[in-house]
């Protein structure tokens, strides 16, 4: 085990779990009982982020070879586009008790008629009891903001940084009675430096303000962490490594080389 932080000591530092990214793609479903074989063969233990910020504030440990499994881009507004391609990976997850993170949009902006830009807000009470179900199981539902908005572009200010995270990671609150502790940052953005793990101030904050413990990119962000107490309010940036589009195989080396 990766022992939590004892009351008065000294902590050391806890590695960031080797992380896979996945979406709604026929190839990442057609290979998710792969990796999870893979993962199994090679005594790797699935948690979740949640599980990572309990190891960091001391709360609980983390097995020996912890890994992450995520999910991007669920959405739970009325007629979503990706929400029965999404439930047959968890499905898959979920046959094996298999913990994993889901990123939700939370009101996405999709093209209408004409080329329009509509952003959806009417959210389905259905789809939202089948993820809180998910959740009972072992499914951590994490916000990958409101409209999935580039959160480094420029011009975007607290105000919108706010709307993002805080009003998306309510939102998911309220729906499932669980508070909200990972972002999962639209195209990876948002860090100052991801190798060194620092996150731009602004976001930093953002995430404080809503409750937002674990920051979530794409590169870099495998320093190891230095554990803090939950009071301390701590935000922390880690990576993680997908397929690039419907590729697959390179992801196996790139967990197995994680800290390398």
């Amino acid at each position: 085990m990766l022992p939590a932080p004892a009351a008065g000591a000294v902590a050391e530092c806890v590695p960031v779990p080797p992380t896979v990214m996945l979406h709604a793609r026929q190839a990442h479903l057609n290979n998710l009982p792969r990796l999870l074989d893979w993962l199994a063969q090679r005594e790797y233990t699935p948690v979740t982020y949640r599980s990572l910020w309990d190891c960091l504030t001391g709360a609980q440990p983390l097995p020996a070879r912890p890994a992450i499994i995520t999910i991007d881009d669920l959405t739970l507004v009325r007629g979503s586009g990706n929400f029965a391609f999404i439930a047959r990976m968890i499905d898959v997850l979920l046959e094996r008790a298999v913990p994993a993170v889901v990123g939700i949009i939370t009101q996405p902006v999709v093209v209408c008629a004409g080329g329009r830009l509509v952003q959806l807000q009417e959210q389905d009470d259905a789809l939202w009891d089948c993820a809180a179900g998910w959740q009972a199981r072992g499914i951590e539902l994490a916000t990958h903001t409101t409209s999935h908005r580039n959160l480094a572009e420029a011009g975007i200010t607290p105000d919108d940084l706010r709307y993002e995270i805080c009003t998306s990671a309510e939102l998911i609150a309220v729906r499932t009675g669980q508070p909200v502790h990972t972002l999962l940052l639209p195209f990876g953005n948002g860090a100052i430096d991801s190798q060194a793990g620092r996150l731009r101030a602004s976001i930093t904050e953002a995430c404080r303000a809503g409750g937002i413990g674990i920051v979530v990119g794409v590169a870099g962000g495998r320093i190891p962490l230095e554990p803090a107490p939950a009071e301390a309010r701590p935000v922390y940036f880690v990576g993680r490594v997908g397929p690039m589009a419907d590729a697959y195989d390179g992801i196996f080396w790139e967990i197995a080389h994680w800290y390398h």
